[in-house]
This record gives structure tokens, C-alpha cells and sequence, in this order.
């Protein structure tokens, strides 16, 4: 044989989906065990630090399992050790750089390959991805900022107020997919039963 055969892109969903329904699992059961227990030794899943996880965590994950499609090995290995780096960081010590750090790394390297795909879209409905991607991808360095390096007097969001913003971001992500799916299951649901 000649010439090199280069590796086969993975899909990201395959590391991303067990990846997130993992981390689901974990939480929830930790985050009430924490004060059930009357022991804060779960710190990461404290207070904000849910919210932030399973918007920016679980959330971010379940995204990126849709949205990334087929990528190099290289590519999939680097999203995922920072994903998982973030995870255990933010568990273990939230209020350390490293963790406060590794969450807006991931979500801006998840904006870096995601993107840019709905960017080169023609039809509107896809190019409204793009831009609701970014913005949920931005709002971890929101949330730094906001949780450790606010000044004092700093006008802008809190942390619940960009978590309500994600919320609100997720929800729109959500329908706008939700509706991509349910016209063609209905048209094709309707087609069967003869109607046009």
C-alpha cells in the first residue's frame, strides 16, 4: 500500500453524551448529600457552584455531544481532558484559579470548533445557532469574573443573574432544536396516515 492512511475523526457525541449523563448522575445525589449529610464536603456542588455545574458542565457537554460532529482524535482528546479537568477541579475546589480557569477554557475551545460551522450556514434558522452557542460559551468567563474578580463596586450581572441568563440561553437552544425535530416527525407521522 501506498501512502499513509490518516485516522478516522470520531464523533464527539460518543465521549460527550455518557460524559454528561455521567456527570448528571454524580451531582444531583452529591449536591443533596453535601448538606443532608450536614458536612460541606462536596464543595464544587455547593450554593451556585450546582447551577454552574450543570449549566456549564452538564449543559456545555450535552452541546458539545450535538454540535461538534466528527473531529480529529487530537481535537477530542483536548475537549475532553479539559472538560474533565474542569469537572474535578470545580468538585474538589471551586475557589482555586485552576478550576475557576479550566470552565471558561473549555466553553471558549467548545466555541472555537462550533461556531464557526453554523457561521458558513445559508438558511436562517441555522445561522441563529451560531450566535446562541457563543453566548452560552461566553457566560463561564461571566460567571469568573463575576464570582472572584468583581470589583466592588461592579454594576454588571451576579452569578445567579448569568446562570438565569444560561437558563434563558439553553431553553431558546432548545426549542429552536425541539422544533427542528418535531416539524419533520409530524410531517413524516402525517405522510404515513396519507395526509399531504
Amino acid at each position: 500500500m501506498t501512502g499513509s492512511s490518516r485516522p478516522r475523526p470520531i464523533f464527539a457525541f460518543w465521549f460527550f453524551f455518557p460524559a454528561a449523563a455521567t456527570w448528571a448522575t454524580l451531582a444531583v445525589p452529591l449536591s443533596l448529600l453535601g448538606p443532608l449529610s450536614g458536612q460541606g464536603w462536596v464543595p464544587g456542588l455547593i450554593g451556585t457552584s450546582h447551577g454552574h455545574e450543570m449549566i456549564f458542565g452538564f449543559a456545555l457537554a450535552v452541546i458539545a455531544g450535538y454540535t461538534l460532529g466528527p473531529q480529529p482524535v487530537s481535537v477530542l482528546l483536548l475537549l475532553a481532558g479539559v472538560w474533565l479537568l474542569a469537572r474535578s477541579a470545580w468538585l474538589i475546589a471551586p475557589e482555586t484559579t485552576i478550576a475557576q480557569t479550566l470552565s471558561p477554557a473549555f466553553a471558549l475551545l467548545l466555541a472555537r470548533y462550533t461556531v464557526p460551522r453554523f457561521s458558513a450556514a445559508k438558511k436562517w434558522r441555522n445561522r441563529i445557532a451560531g450566535p446562541l452557542i457563543l453566548l452560552l460559551c461566553l457566560l463561564p468567563i461571566g460567571f469568573w469574573f463575576t464570582d472572584t474578580n468583581a470589583p466592588a463596586n461592579y454594576p454588571g450581572p451576579d452569578t445567579h443573574q448569568l446562570m438565569q441568563a444560561g437558563v434563558v440561553g439553553l431553553l431558546l437552544l432548545m426549542t429552536f432544536m425541539g422544533g427542528r425535530i418535531l416539524a419533520p416527525a409530524v410531517a413524516g407521522t402525517l405522510e404515513k396516515k396519507g395526509f399531504r
